[in-house]
């Protein structure tokens, strides 16, 4: 049950209406890597129809969120962070009969999902595009998305340049202008690309009123960075500052900082008009998503700077007045409840100062708690003081899952076990593992979500032999392991494993 004094507090925070939609309770949810998820259908990655049999699944065992990483195109990049654009979809999520299925492994081969996926979409259009393009709700896909044409000439020239940086193209093309994006030749390949979206938001727009039909909430993921080699810094330079690089500066977790190497907003020309650019991008994914995770939520209030060339230790915060950052962040996010009507989650983990963490509760806006982290534990006496707007979160894509926090970081793990009242044995045990998920999923915050990996390590015929095959990323490594792994088990298995149901639903989520 959630206290009068909440449901209270968020009835009169500028996020009200957002949690009308989604209903002032706990929330139980899982968090899916699109690419890594597969069943017996799909072809060598994730696809949006392979999220229709995880629905009833969900809905069985109690839980009502489906969280997703970005699924923006991100042309020959595998970081889900790393996109073309912050509108279009990532093509090689689209689901369909496949000629050619790509025989399973542990790792996504994008170079030849990509070539299977595009050869089977041009042929398709070939074969059917004129009819679709032609039809009524093609014509009001393309009338409520204007971005779409831009992104269209974009990924053609990206195409027709083999996926070179823009800045390499030669004029008019790197400087394109609104008379070049109207008349860009050939238009049938700019139709194409567009074709391509209609078909990808059909897809995902599908799961999305499947998902609410059962009463299950589809949430989403909007990176506040954006590629400099994207449609948007492209098109819109007068937005973007690009004589810096964001990044981090130096904290407990990397000594010498962090360099990201996306351009920083030029928040003055943004705001002109009233964010128009923010609000086409959170009115697209509305089209999508019921919630949405801000990425990185700090960074609305103030971000590292760091001129090319230089360490990350020789950024700078901008903007550098201290004062700006809070004024600067609350005009922000008042804008992007403004405009839409997806409840916002803010990622606020790491070193954030604390008048951020509590501008997001008085907008009603949910933050970040880290389950085992042990800064988070000593400010909360329990997981049962943990602010009510939160979501509560065991690991992330970002970090190791459970069974590698086990392995190495024992240090941690000494700590936590003393909280715990744990003897330390040689092996992570299957009790402690439920020990921890349960207690995830009944904290104090509204929102309980883990990846689907940390349930499925209950049953090890469900995850690889390697527990390092189950991480997603590793930050600050540039790996082809990083955004690759795929799941062991097709979602058909998953969903029918009678054992991790009945765990989930008896002895994780059950009071």
């Amino acid at each position: 049950m959630v206290d009068n004094e909440t449901i209270e507090a968020i009835k009169s925070s500028p996020a009200a209406k957002q949690w009308e939609k989604v209903g002032i309770k706990h929330h139980q949810g899982i968090c899916i890597p699109l690419f890594s998820l597969h069943s017996e259908q799909s072809c060598g990655i994730g696809e949006f129809t392979d999220l229709l049999k995880l629905i009833p699944w969900c809905q069985e065992v109690g839980m009502n969120v489906i969280q997703l990483l970005p699924l923006n195109d991100t042309g020959h990049d595998t970081s889900p962070y790393n996109a073309l654009t912050a509108n279009a979809l990532n093509p090689l999520h689209l689901g369909f009969c496949h000629k050619e299925p790509i025989k399973f492994s542990k790792r996504v081969d994008y170079q030849r999902v990509a070539e299977l996926k595009m050869q089977w979409l041009r042929e398709h259009y070939q074969e059917c595009g004129a009819e679709i393009v032609a039809s009524d709700p093609f014509q009001q896909f393309v009338a409520n998305n204007p971005w779409l044409q831009t992104y269209a000439v974009f990924k053609a020239l990206k195409v027709a340049h083999d996926f070179d940086v823009w800045k390499s193209w030669e004029p008019p093309y790197n400087r394109p202008t609104e008379e070049m994006i109207q008349n860009f030749a050939p238009k049938e390949e700019v139709l194409f690309h567009i074709f391509v979206q209609f078909l990808c938001f059909q897809q995902l727009h599908m799961v999305k009123e499947e998902a609410n039909r059962h009463g299950i909430l589809l949430m989403g993921d909007v990176p506040i960075l954006i590629s400099p080699d994207s449609e948007e810094v492209w098109y819109h330079q007068e937005l973007f500052d690009l004589s810096v690089e964001a990044g981090a500066p130096p904290d407990m977790y990397n000594k010498e900082g962090q360099i990201w190497g996306f351009p920083l907003f030029n928040w003055d020309k943004m705001k002109v008009n009233g964010y128009p650019w923010w609000r086409t991008r959170l009115k697209t994914a509305s089209q999508l998503y019921d919630i949405y995770r801000i990425d990185h939520v700090v960074g609305f209030f103030r971000i590292w700077a760091i001129p090319p060339g230089n360490k990350a230790t020789e950024g700078h915060y901008v903007p550098q007045d201290r004062a700006q950052w809070f004024i600067d962040g609350r005009d922000r996010l008042s804008m992007m409840l403004h405009c839409n009507h997806m409840l916002p989650i803010g990622e606020d983990l790491g070193t954030v100062p604390k008048k951020v963490h509590d501008i997001l509760e008085e907008m009603g806006i949910c933050g970040t708690k880290f389950l085992m982290s042990l800064k988070v534990r000593k400010t909360a006496n329990s997981p049962q003081e943990f602010t009510p707007l939160s979501l509560t979160t065991v690991s992330t894509h970002d970090s190791p899952t459970l069974d590698l926090w086990w392995r190495d970081y024992p240090e941690e793990v000494q700590e936590y076990a003393k909280i715990k009242n744990w003897k330390i044995g040689p092996k992570f045990t299957q009790k402690q593992r439920i020990d921890i998920l349960h207690e995830s999923h009944h904290s104090s915050s509204l929102f309980h979500i883990n990846l689907l990996t940390e349930y499925l390590a209950l049953f090890p015929e469900l995850i690889w032999e390697n527990i390092d095959d189950e991480r997603v990323n590793r930050p600050g490594i540039i790996s082809d392991k990083n955004w690759s792994i795929r799941m062991r088990a097709p979602v058909e298995q998953i969903v029918s494993h009678k054992g991790l149901t009945e765990m989930i639903k008896n002895e994780i989520l059950a009071s």
